[in-house]
């Protein structure tokens, strides 16, 4: 791996980004997308990837009532008998 300073000129002489030349994605973060993310999963039934991103989003924002509530609705609406 290259040293910062080559990493930027790279980035420069590319024409791009740091993150872009370190391959990272650029996803939205936020308290509201991931659980907008969440409840869209569990409508579309792809349930096992709503629990995987809910569990995700409680690591990274334990006290997020927004989260909380999410979870509690995909619960609610997908996971009763």
């Amino acid at each position: 791996m290259p040293d910062i300073m080559t990493m930027m000129e790279l980035a420069d002489f590319f024409n791009v980004s740091m993150d872009i030349l370190l391959g990272y994605n650029m996803s939205s973060k936020t308290i509201k997308d991931i659980s907008d993310r969440i409840i869209r999963l569990a409508e579309n039934q792809q349930y096992t990837e709503a629990v995987s991103e809910a569990e995700k989003a409680l690591v990274r924002y334990p006290t997020s009532f927004k989260n909380s509530k999410s979870l509690c609705f995909f619960c609610m609406q997908f996971c009763t008998p």
